[in-house]
């Protein structure tokens, strides 16, 4: 499995507000040296889909340690979810963050 974790941990976002951009970045390279640190994740040799224009880029993937702990903790979050639906907590409808347009069953 191939994952760009820079971008899965990051939104990308925040180009109005540099320093939180840079303090995410931070963040970023602090919690993918602990992965790889605990084994859950492994650097690529070589770049994928010709990105090897950018020596500073790299690129990770989930080792089978890191996809078991993802799934058990996918499975935790998702019984998490079924609770506060069984309690109401959601209201009828999670709000989303995708445009409406995006969304399942509505009109493009």
């Amino acid at each position: 499995m191939h994952a760009c974790l820079g971008c899965a941990l990051t939104d990308g976002g925040d180009t109005a507000f540099p320093a939180r951009a840079a303090a995410r970045r931070r963040w970023t390279a602090r919690s993918i040296q602990r992965m790889l640190v605990d084994g859950l994740i492994e650097e690529l040799a070589m770049a994928l889909h010709d990105e090897s224009d950018d020596d500073r880029r790299r690129h990770y993937r989930l080792t089978r340690k890191g996809l078991e702990i993802a799934q058990r903790e996918a499975r935790r979050l998702a019984a998490l979810v079924d609770v506060a639906r069984q309690r109401n907590l959601l209201g009828k409808r999670a709000p989303t963050n995708r445009p409406a347009s995006a969304r399942k069953g509505r009109p493009r």
